[in-house]
């Protein structure tokens, strides 16, 4: 890649930096000085190797105001849908009611972020992972497929996860 843009990068880099170092001290529960350095040295490796992960060419979406609040709802509502399923799985195992199965839909979702955060939120739910996202195809494996209704299991796998980061990154 050319460095046509060395601002940009610079811009980037600082930023990658800034927030992983802004995350380390959430990490090391420390705020003693040996602890900020090494988390310095660390942020600063990392941003090193990182800041240029998502950096391209194409046209990126303007930060929409809506988004940072809802983003920031979405952990906790992920956290809390990955309990309900790990519980639903565990009746579902105890009541032998496992039907594995591979589900395949389209998503609406339009930003590779939106779709991207759609996968590990699919792959971090107990009984689905995400196996193929190709564009807005997504193959999922899935202990709970219904048979003969891809629809029901699109809803089942994705429904409330696809309609929440919509409503963010849409």
């Amino acid at each position: 890649m050319l460095i046509t843009r060395p601002r940009r990068a610079l811009k980037r880099l600082l930023l990658t930096f800034a927030f992983l170092f802004a995350a380390w001290p959430l990490f090391a529960a420390s705020l003693s000085a040996y602890t900020l350095a090494l988390g310095a040295v660390v942020a600063a490796l990392l941003a090193a190797l990182t800041f240029r992960v998502a950096d391209d060419d194409r046209p990126t979406e303007p930060l929409r105001l809506i988004m940072v609040p809802l983003a920031l709802l979405y952990l906790p509502y992920t956290i809390v849908r990955i309990y309900a399923a790990s519980f639903g799985l565990l009746l579902r195992l105890a009541r032998g009611g496992v039907t594995p199965g591979v589900v395949e839909f389209h998503t609406s979702l339009g930003s590779d972020l939106a779709r991207t955060t759609l996968c590990y939120s699919i792959t971090l739910t107990p009984g689905t992972i995400a196996i193929l996202a190709d564009g807005d195809h997504l193959v999922v494996h899935s202990l709970a497929a219904l048979p003969d209704t891809p629809a029901g299991d699109r809803e089942a796998v994705v429904g409330p996860l696809e309609r929440f980061l919509g409503r963010a990154w849409s």
